[in-house]
């Protein structure tokens, strides 16, 4: 059903693959979870119980995230413009904040009521045929789990990877309310209020893991890693780079990733040549990566003995404070017939260490080698 509602929309040629694909899941979740919640309602109304009544309403609320993703698959495809050069990408992951935030307040009412519910038990009406409709709407849930997570993987969205998330804590707690349903059949124990609780927190942790997910990215989560390394095999594989570092990876929604980077070349080198050789690792790494990167280079002196020494003196002292701890861009500039020592101590956000202390100390060790220099040391983070 949702290869052919794809293919449909791909043929009107309104929008591309990836969000023809996403408006497929739209609809699909749509229709699915409408006929889930009047089926849900109709049963928690007749049964007596709050637990399928909630569920059917934690339903409803998908159709409301379905209608969510469609509007935000449909705003990200546009492209960049004047007011918006980085495209419109995050509104994907807009669109899943507003998600979690409606799941979160429907799974907060059903926890009142379902503490009411537990105080004050009432009596459920049981019957055969209403088991196998809820058997029946596991089953709806678990496939629409399947088309989710398997599109979401195709189009790399994770909007849609939570949605099928979603479908899978929804079909686990429709399956916690059959449960109590056999046992309050065949045991004569109401549990139905439990059921309720046993949802509510079901779903609060299904809100609670999108919206951490959507928010990490909407503020600047770290990158992957795997990335990460890729470039670094790139660049470092090129023989005219000696280092790099200040690697910053921005993410603008999928398939919109812009980086910048700064690298250490030989100072003596053509400077033609290194722009020309660097334009050509930028091409790689897009055609690769499909991220757009901008490379900025440092000369450094590798030739000078004073250099060669401050460099010995700088790692041995970071060695002797953590391995976790580095430094690049080493230079000595002459100003005002003043010749000062610049360069930068990274240091990690997991390493817990004095910064003040590690400039004062390696200015002394610099300034016992050689009086003359003044020091210029900056701290990075990364």
């Amino acid at each position: 059903m949702i290869k052919t509602l794809a293919d449909f929309l791909i043929s009107k040629n309104k929008f591309d693959t990836r969000t023809n694909y996403g408006i497929a899941c739209g609809i699909i979740g749509i229709f699915f979870n409408i006929l889930l919640f009047l089926i849900k309602l109709s049963l928690g109304t007749i049964m007596n119980s709050l637990a399928i009544t909630a569920d059917g309403f934690n339903n409803l609320s998908d159709s409301g995230s379905s209608i969510i993703t469609i509007v935000s698959f449909v705003f990200s495809s546009k492209k960049a413009d004047e007011d918006h050069p980085y495209g419109h990408g995050r509104y994907e992951y807009i669109s899943g904040l507003i998600i979690s935030f409606g799941v979160l307040l429907i799974a907060l009412q059903f926890l009142i009521e379902a503490i009411k519910k537990i105080i004050d038990p009432q009596t459920i009406n049981y019957s055969l045929s209403y088991v196998f409709i809820l058997v029946i709407a596991i089953c709806i849930k678990l496939y629409m789990a399947y088309y989710n997570l398997t599109t979401a993987k195709k189009i790399h969205s994770l909007t849609i990877k939570a949605s099928g998330i979603d479908s899978i804590a929804d079909a686990l707690t429709t399956l916690v309310i059959l449960i109590s349903l056999l046992i309050y059949h065949y045991m004569n124990i109401n549990i139905d209020g439990y059921a309720s609780l046993l949802v509510s927190l079901l779903i609060l942790k299904t809100a609670y893991q999108t919206s951490k997910d959507t928010i990490n990215h909407l503020v600047g989560k770290a990158p992957d890693r795997s990335l990460i390394k890729k470039i670094e095999m790139i660049v470092k594989d090129h023989p005219l780079i000696i280092d790099m570092h200040d690697l910053m990876i921005h993410d603008y929604g999928f398939d919109n990733l812009i980086a910048t980077l700064h690298v250490e070349v030989d100072a003596n080198n053509d400077l033609l040549t290194i722009h020309d050789q660097i334009n050509t690792i930028e091409e790689k790494i897009k055609n690769e990566l499909n991220c757009q990167i901008t490379i900025h280079i440092d000369p450094i002196v590798i030739d000078d003995q004073r250099l060669n020494d401050l460099r010995v003196i700088i790692q041995d002292y970071l060695n002797d404070l953590s391995i976790k701890l580095s430094y690049h861009d080493l230079r000595i500039i002459k100003k005002d017939n003043i010749e000062i020592v610049y360069f930068d101590v990274i240091v990690p956000y997991t390493c817990e260490i004095n910064e003040n202390m590690i400039i004062n100390e390696l200015d002394e060790q610099i300034i016992k080698y050689d009086p003359n220099l003044k020091v210029d040391i900056k701290i990075d983070h990364c």
